[in-house]
């Protein structure tokens, strides 16, 4: 599994650098700790379901936020997936 889009490859050099900004100021684990919790979540939402309509799009992401952001059976939702762009799609 690629964690980027290949389409837009990310350089060595960015790379290191974000890896170093969250190492150096210790925020790696709280910052990748929300990951874990909603990947081992029996109900991975934040709190109960809702009537309001909602809009979500993904861009080229991990299945894990399919699971949260995806449309669910009791909720009107507009949805789209995107196959560009990445975590931060519009840098």
């Amino acid at each position: 599994m690629q964690w980027a889009n290949p389409a837009t490859p990310i350089s060595r050099e960015n790379v290191l650098i974000t890896a170093s900004l969250y190492w150096f100021t210790r925020t790696g684990p709280a910052a990748g700790d929300v990951y874990w919790e909603l990947a081992h979540a029996d109900n991975p939402g934040w709190g109960g379901t809702s009537t309001v309509p909602m809009a979500s799009s993904l861009f080229y992401s991990d299945p894990l936020v399919r699971k949260v952001l995806g449309p669910t059976d009791d909720s009107p939702v507009l949805f789209r997936e995107h196959t560009e762009g990445a975590h931060s799609p519009a840098s």
